[in-house]
């Protein structure tokens, strides 16, 4: 992920990197290398809404909405296509904490 995120000279400052495995016509697990953290997160619902409007574009599948499976956990993108446009884009799973921190000024 890190030569992807930082080797391109079209994202002079990094840049997500989602890897995509399909698991179904609409499943598909992802893993995110994300910018700024320079590692592997545990979910990216940027990313996950990406891969859903991309993966409805490339497959054409019947379905209105796509899973989308995360270390993190399961996550469900909803939408609806309006001619050449998403509309209504939902994204749904669990939210956890996983970090409390002070921010100082």
């Amino acid at each position: 992920g890190s030569k992807i995120s930082n080797g391109s000279p079209y994202f002079e400052k990094g840049t997500n990197v989602n890897f995509v495995k399909i698991k179904s016509e609409n499943e598909f697990n992802i893993r995110t290398y994300e910018r700024g953290v320079e590692s592997e997160t545990l979910s990216c619902g940027t990313g996950a809404v990406a891969i859903a409007i991309c993966a409805k574009l490339k497959y054409d599948f019947q379905n209105k909405w796509v899973n989308i499976v995360t270390k993190g956990g399961n996550l469900t993108v909803n939408f609806k296509k309006d001619n050449s446009k998403f509309i209504d884009i939902f994204l749904e799973g669990n939210a956890k904490r996983v970090f409390d921190g002070i921010f100082y000024l």
